[in-house]
């Protein structure tokens, strides 16, 4: 019964989450909409892990969900429009390190959430430059991007960042090599790979 209203609650969720996405689409261009498929995956996604909250719930569990909103949000945008929104990033930000920084005060482990946050500054850095250096290639969408997403991998233990970044560069690297063969277009989207692969490190760690 109680992953079955977990299940209900995910995917209430996932449908306010792609009505968010779907407003951001009519802004950023007419005409655009977000197909059955993609749609149904991504409810299936939000049910699925809100499920998977609901029988074990915990600080990881919390991150789990702000991540899953967040993927429902911004894959179609960037997917359809290249673009990522920047609201949902921001609030999935200050969500993840409102959490990590009350688990830290009530369980005195401040100094292990200072190290987590340096190492998220350190990437975004590294990231900053990359983008300055490449910017087809990589977006200040995604360089936003990283930052929620690896508070909240790294509150599972430091060492996922880097498992978590090599998931997400071959699975965007495959995906590009697919569109190179398909339609001659060498950059997909990195955005999704970021997101997917910060949802199946914490789904993995629930």
């Amino acid at each position: 019964m109680g992953a079955l209203l977990g299940t209900f609650v995910g995917v209430v969720l996932a449908l306010l989450s792609l009505r968010w996405s779907r407003a951001y689409l009519v802004t950023i261009q007419s005409g655009i909409t977000i197909s059955p498929w993609l749609s149904f995956g991504l409810i299936m996604v939000g049910g699925t892990t809100s499920a998977l909250i609901w029988a074990s719930f915990s600080v990881t569990s919390a991150l789990l969900g702000i991540v899953t909103c967040l993927l429902i949000v911004q894959t179609p945008l960037d997917l359809l429009v290249r673009r990522l929104a920047r609201w949902p990033t921001l609030l999935a930000l200050l969500a993840v390190s409102v959490i990590r920084i009350l688990e830290a005060a009530s369980d005195a482990r401040l100094r292990e959430v200072i190290t987590q946050f340096a190492a998220t500054a350190a990437l975004l850095a590294i990231l900053t430059v990359f983008y300055r250096l490449s910017p087809q290639s990589l977006g200040w969408g995604d360089v936003l991007l990283v930052a929620p997403l690896s508070i909240a991998v790294t509150s599972v233990r430091s060492s996922l960042i880097i498992i978590w970044m090599l998931t997400a560069s071959s699975s965007a690297a495959l995906h590009g090599l697919v569109l190179w063969r398909r339609s001659g277009s060498r950059h997909a989207p990195f955005g999704p790979h970021l997101l997917g692969a910060a949802w199946l490190v914490l789904v993995l760690s629930v």
